[in-house]
């Protein structure tokens, strides 16, 4: 069943209308940065670096993946990939408890918006 973009973010507890204000009000432009979000392969990087235990592409993906959910409103996957960055660069190296979260939340977020998108 279709859902519309609004009904998305508020499916993951996300404020729609901060990403549609910070976007100038246009729906095009949420929905056009949410489809290149959706076919980014910056999340394939992460699991890759997390499959290998290599801490450092670990924290290359997690940080770039972290700026654009802050972009676009997705919080709760941005704040995973910003606890990753940050135990990393404090030291933390258990990509396993690190990585867990971001799957989780990466999830959501996909399944989410193939419930809106075309």
């Amino acid at each position: 069943m279709k859902i519309t973009v609004a009904e998305a973010y508020a499916s993951l507890n996300e404020n729609y209308d901060e990403v549609l204000t910070r976007l100038l009000g246009k729906e095009n432009l949420v929905i056009k940065y949410l489809t290149m979000f959706k076919n980014d392969g910056t999340y394939d990087q992460l699991s890759a670096a997390y499959e290998k235990g290599d801490a450092e592409e670990s924290l290359k993906a997690a940080h770039s993946l972290k700026g654009m959910c802050f972009n676009l409103g997705l919080l709760g996957l941005g704040t995973a990939c910003s606890d990753m960055v940050d135990a990393i660069r404090g030291g933390e190296y258990d990509l396993d408890a690190l990585y867990r979260p971001i799957a989780a939340e990466y999830t959501k977020v996909i399944d989410a918006l193939n419930k809106c998108l075309d």
